[in-house]
Formats: structure tokens, sequence, C-alpha cells
């Protein structure tokens, strides 16, 4: 196990959408997950599995169980009942991601030249920015989130790319120069 990270590019309509209403950030990242009936089986296996097990952990795992258990039905379900209809439905944009996998790191320390942190605006660029909340406990079994979604503005997207240019990363061939 490790931290991975995962990349969206969305319009600035999008996260304006996001920073209004959090869950909505939220289910469009586990939006795949969401749709998978595979996976979605395999997490109510999984729960029911903790479930049966649930002697072993803490007395408050029972009710962070039956609430995650509760967000997958409601999730899982929700594409399957009645939808608003619209007189003239907004295009969806393309989905666009990228998993960096565990090589995130290796990233910002080639970006940074640190481990962790940097005083650029670079060292935003690889899980920094500001959070959006999980108000709804989807990362973390409904206590406080760890690993909550960040996003960089359009402007600050801009001032980073402008700084790896300057320092002659090229996106194709992932070479510095």
């Amino acid at each position: 196990m490790g931290m991975i990270a995962k990349l969206y590019q969305v319009s600035e309509r999008q996260l304006s959408q996001f920073l209004r209403r959090p869950s909505l950030a939220y289910d469009y990242t586990m939006s795949s997950f969401l749709d998978d009936p595979a996976a979605i089986k395999r997490a109510e296996e999984m729960l029911g599995e903790m479930r049966s097990q649930i002697a072993r952990f803490s007395p408050s795992a029972l009710p962070q169980v039956e609430h995650v258990a509760g967000l997958l039905r409601r999730k899982a379900g929700a594409k399957k009942g009645p939808q608003l209809v619209t007189a003239q439905p907004e295009p969806e944009a393309e989905r666009k991601e990228f998993s960096l996998e565990k090589d995130w790191h290796v990233l910002h320390y080639a970006l940074n030249g640190t481990y962790e942190g940097g005083n650029s605006p670079v060292a935003d660029a690889i899980l920094g920015g500001r959070e959006i909340p999980d108000v709804e406990g989807v990362t973390s079994f409904g206590t406080r989130s760890t690993a909550a979604l960040r996003y960089l503005t359009v402007e600050e997207v801009h001032n980073v790319a402008e700084i790896v240019c300057a320092r002659g990363i090229s996106a194709g061939t992932g070479k510095t120069s």
C-alpha cells in the first residue's frame, strides 16, 4: 500500500460547481467505480466481511462501516432512479484524467529538489493546492478526511506551466535539459 495520485482536468465551470457542492467532486472522481457493477459487488462483499469481523475493530467501526455502506447504496443507485430532464442538456466535457500512481513522489522531487514541500508554485503542482472538503466522509469512513481532493486554479496551472517550461522540462519526452 501507499499513496497514489490521480490528476483530473476540469473546466472552470466544473471547479466552481465542485467548490459550491464538494460532494459533486467526489462523485466525479469516483464515477468509474460507481458505474462498474463488479466493483460495487466487491465493495459490498468487503463491507459484509467487515461487518462479520466487527468485534475485532474499535466500537466506532460499525457506524463507520454502515455510513460507507449507505453512501455506496445511495450513490451506486442514483443513476438508476428518475433523472431530471432539461430542455437543452449541456454537453458533457471530455473527461481527462491521468494517474501518476506512486511516481508522484519522484516527479515532485524532480520539479522541486525536495522530498516534500517547496517554495515555488511548482511545489503545489503535485498533491498541492487547496482542499475540496470530503463533506460526506467518502474517503475516510465518515471521519476526518485523509485523502481529500485538491485543486489548482487556472491561473495557478498557468504559473506552474510557465516555470516548468522555463526550466526546460519537455512534456513529451519526460527529460529535463
